[in-house]
Parts: structure tokens; sequence; C-alpha cells
């Protein structure tokens, strides 16, 4: 039987860029006017000493700009030292100081701080744990049209961490997060058709939507389309489908991808039985979290053991010894 992941749980991460600096007339030396206080004159120089442009790169001189330009309350320099602090580049990591600087970004509307900071409040990075706080913030930068705020304010409805519960927001969310392309948002948006949870229940939708973030390397929704191929729901049965999909999301290292393949060459189902192929990727799925994927993982690799000789064996924990996920 298929395993097919039916829950939708892994938030969108801190998001990082540089902020750059926006164009200005050059009437004076750049340095001139960052040094009489030019608050953007001092963003376009750490800026040039980020890149090396017209001078020698140098990180040291970037975080010392980006700081006077901040202090003047510049959000472009505020946003940069946050990220800096955050990942301990050119000044030792400081998660309260990185906060305070996404803070104080934040309020000045840029949809990214807003997000970095709803993560903050989510995983307690600098300040206290607040779901509320951090529903509150994805929220800011979700209207602001950033899909990784529109994802994890979805998360948060569907999960009710600091909003109620409520199904059909999250869905909403969700979809305006996959509308921009957001491989997350397009795979939970498919779980909601698959389940009917918040969509009424629509298997060819569902495919739809795995496909989509199945196309980005997703490897959760690359397993959940084979498995949809695997069963002919919403899209034709076709075990030859079905095997490559698997294989794709096997290749990233998805658990319940390994199981599903190592159960399809044990089988020969969809692909040319092979014991060898059997035992090597159900070798790798009793390393899932999943308690059940540990078990049937288990006993597809005995099953498939009874079935090696000792040269097969030797060669099915050659390739284990070589094996690497693709990244």
């Amino acid at each position: 039987m298929s395993n097919v992941l039916t829950l939708c749980v892994v938030a969108a991460a801190l998001a990082f860029s540089v902020a750059a600096a926006p164009q200005t007339a050059r009437k004076l030396k750049l340095e001139d006017r960052a040094s009489a206080g030019d608050a953007t004159a001092q963003v376009e120089l750490a800026q040039a000493y980020t890149t090396g442009q017209g001078r020698t790169k140098s990180l040291s001189q970037a975080i010392f700009w980006y700081r006077k330009a901040a202090m003047q309350g510049n959000l472009n320099a505020e946003y940069n030292l946050a990220i800096y602090y955050s990942v301990g580049e050119g000044v030792p990591k400081n998660q309260v100081e990185a906060t305070a600087w996404f803070q104080k970004a934040a309020k000045q509307g840029d949809a990214t701080s807003q997000y970095n900071l709803g993560i903050a409040y989510r995983d307690g990075l600098g300040i206290p744990k607040d779901h509320v706080q951090a529903a509150t913030w994805y929220r800011k930068a979700a209207e602001h049209g950033l899909p990784p705020a529109q994802f994890n304010l979805g998360l948060a409805y569907q999960t009710g961490d600091g909003v109620p519960l409520d199904h059909k927001q999250a869905v909403d969310w969700f979809r305006k997060s996959a509308d921009q392309g957001l491989a997350l948002g397009q795979y939970c948006v498919g779980l909601a058709y698959y389940k009917g949870d918040g969509l009424p229940q629509d298997y060819a939708q569902a495919a739809v939507w795995y496909r989509k973030a199945a196309e980005q390397g997703l490897s959760s929704a690359q397993n959940n389309l084979a498995a949809a191929y695997h069963k002919g729901q919403g899209v034709p049965l076709d075990p030859s489908a079905s095997a490559s999909w698997y294989r794709k999301a096997a290749d990233h290292e998805d658990s319940n991808g390994e199981y599903n393949l190592a159960a399809d060459y044990y089988m020969g189902d969809g692909l040319p039985q092979d014991y060898v192929k059997a035992f090597f990727w159900s070798s790798l799925a009793v390393h899932a979290s999943s308690i059940s994927v540990v078990h049937d993982a288990q006993a597809i690799q005995e099953h498939a053991r009874e079935h090696l000789s000792p040269s097969q064996l030797r060669d099915a924990q050659k390739l284990l010894a070589q094996w690497h996920p693709i990244n």
C-alpha cells in the first residue's frame, strides 16, 4: 500500500536577502555625503563595500556604515543589519540584536522584516515565544503579498497557533501563496483537495496542485503525486509514472518515497522486480521519523533480504555506502 503524506506541517523559514540602496545623485563624493550624515549615502557606501564596487570589499566597513544609517532610522540599513546579526556574518551572531533591528524595519512596513519578526516570535529568537504576535506579523507581511508569510499564516489557521482554528482561512492563505508559485503552498492546497479539508474533496484538483509543487522539487508532493498515479486517483492509473515520481521523492530523502519505491521494486510494480534495489531503498527508509514507515520499511527490508545471495547483499550494502541524495 502506498504511503501518502497527509499533514501540512513544514513552516517557511527566515527570509534572507540584502536590500539594495536606492540610486541617488552624486553631487558630492559618496564618502563625503556619508560622513556628513546622509543616511541614503551611508547605505549606498555600505552596499559598495559589500560588493567591492569602486573600492576594496570590506564587510566590517559595510556594517559600520549600515549601523550609521540604521541609527538614523533608515529601513534598508535596519534590515541589512538584522540579517548580519541573524547569520553571524561580520558580527557575532546575536538573535536579540537581529530581532531588535527586524522589529524596527517591520514597524516601518518592510514585509520581509515583518515576516522575519513573525518567525522570531514563533521560535523565540531573541524574544519570548508568542504565537499570537507571530500570527500578527505574518498577517502584516501576508497582506503585503509575501508568499512565505501567506503560507505561515495559513499554517497558523490550520493548527490554531495564535489564531482561531479555521481550515477555510488556512486554505485561502495557502492558495494565495500557491498562486504566487510557493511550492509548499501548492502542496498544501493539493492536500486540502485530497482530504476535503476547507475545500470540496477533489482528487483531480489534488493531483494538479501536487504536480505544480512536485515539478519544483518538493519531495512530499512528488510522493503524493506518485501515490495518485499508483491508485488512479485524479489521474489515470499508471504504475510506471508512479514509480518515476517515487524515485524523484526518494532521491530527495523522502522516507515515504523511499519506502514506496522499495515496495515497487519488491513487487515489480511499475518497475522490473529487483530485490537488491528493494533492500537498498527500504534500508534507507528504516531511518524515517514516522514509526509506521519504519515498520513497513523493515518488513520490506527483511523480505527482500531473504531473496538475496551473499554477493547480492554485498552489492546492496555497497550501494548504501556510496549513495548521496540530490540536494
